[in-house]
């Protein structure tokens, strides 16, 4: 029996000066010198070299196991160990078999897996598994995506698009399902005979479908009449919100100031340059508050100069008043005088401004924002606010023999 080892070095040699590997030679054989490998006739091991050699069983001195251990000049088998000792080696013997033969078959079986489950994932129009077709998001309730709605589609009643899905046809979605805003946007081609305003005409019944209300789905039209344009909120996110300045930024009043949301979510530029409001409406209805939402958003201009003028006891403009050129505010005659004065000085700014604008090189049509930088022409915004008014009328006064304007 002979056991393969990887010996190191020198063997050393035991009392008696025989090594394990010459136990029962002859007595008249030649000693071997000091330090030379008592198994060079065998194979040798070398000085300090790592070599291959066998050890052949011969008798006690020579035993060595079926796997052996080299360890103090010693061969050891695994029957020569502690018994925990030689079930972990062959643990590990038996581990690494398995893995030098299924580690190729899973390399070759795993791609070819993952590409036939991938087809039958592609054929199935289910929604599957919710871990593999919703993304990991606080609001996964409000998770819409292009199976969903087409599954909502094909509930409305609508003959054409029935006969077209019992036909096994497939919507085209020419936009994909995707976040916009506060809720999710699709555009669908619909199929012949199918038109957006037919399923706008079943905006209920198609919110029923999407698990929403019908303020939450807005189905419309697209730029072709078979192209239906739709939106569906998230559920719970209805309503204005914060103003998108509440905390820090600036405006542009050429460019429009927040004044509101679309039902999209996003955010409504108010125009102001150019532009006159009229904001009409019953007690209680947010005349004032959107008068100051303009007002604030000019205020954030750092360019613009704002003038305000409150004919009534309202304290609804006192917060801006650090930021107002000209504040009145009562329901007496001067603020009346204050507001009518206001509007002659701006027919005269008017005036100014016009002249000024036309001497500028290449006579611009209007006040630019390159234009309205230079403080030394004086086109810088101007706008003002008046509230509580009903009516304006020019009267006689009978101290100066003037006319001049009332308001109330």
């Amino acid at each position: 029996m002979a056991a393969e080892i990887l010996a190191v070095g020198h063997v050393r040699r035991p009392a008696g000066g025989r090594t394990a590997g010459t136990a029962g030679r002859r007595r008249g054989s030649t000693p071997r010198r000091a330090g030379v490998d008592p198994f060079r006739r065998d194979g040798t091991v070398g000085k300090g070299r790592y070599r291959r050699s066998t050890v052949r069983d011969r008798g006690a001195g020579g035993r060595a196991g079926g796997g052996g251990v080299v360890g103090g000049g010693r061969v050891h088998g695994t029957g020569d160990m502690w018994t925990w000792l030689a079930e972990v080696y062959n643990g590990l013997d038996a581990a690494w078999s398995v893995l030098v033969f299924l580690g190729p078959v899973v390399l070759w079986v795993l791609p070819l897996a993952v590409v036939v489950a991938a087809a039958f994932e592609g054929r199935d129009r289910t929604p599957g598994a919710g871990w593999l077709v919703q993304p990991d998001r606080d609001d996964a309730d409000s998770w819409i995506d292009e199976r969903m709605i087409s599954r909502a589609l094909a509930h409305l009643g609508i003959a054409p698009l029935d006969k077209f899905y019992r036909d096994g046809g497939e919507l085209v979605y020419t936009v994909a399902a995707r976040k916009d805003g506060d809720g999710t946007a699709a555009q669908i081609r619909l199929p012949m005979g199918v038109t957006a305003d037919m399923v706008a005409a079943r905006r209920s019944r198609l919110a029923a479908n999407l698990g929403r209300s019908a303020l939450e789905t807005w189905p419309t039209k697209g730029e072709e009449d078979g192209i239906l344009d739709l939106w569906i909120a998230d559920k719970g996110a209805r309503g204005a919100g914060d103003w998108p300045l509440v905390h820090e930024g600036q405006t542009d009043i050429f460019e429009g100031v927040p004044f509101g949301l679309s039902q999209r979510g996003t955010v409504i530029n108010a125009p102001l340059i150019g532009v006159n409001w009229l904001i009409g409406g019953r007690p209680g209805q947010g005349k004032s508050s959107a008068l100051r939402t303009l007002m604030l958003g000019a205020a954030l201009d750092p360019t613009a100069e704002l003038w305000a003028f409150v004919m009534g006891e309202s304290p609804d403009f006192a917060p801006f008043e650090p930021r107002l050129s000209r504040y009145r505010m009562g329901m007496d005659d001067t603020v009346a005088e204050a507001a009518t004065q206001a509007l002659a000085d701006l027919l005269t700014e008017m005036e100014r401004r016009g002249k000024t604008l036309g001497e500028q090189p290449g006579r611009p049509p209007k006040v630019s924002r390159k234009l309205a930088d230079k403080r030394s022409l004086g086109l810088h915004p101007l706008v003002v606010g008046s509230m509580s008014v009903t009516s304006c009328s020019s009267i006689p006064s009978s101290e100066s023999g003037r006319r001049r304007w009332r308001c109330g």
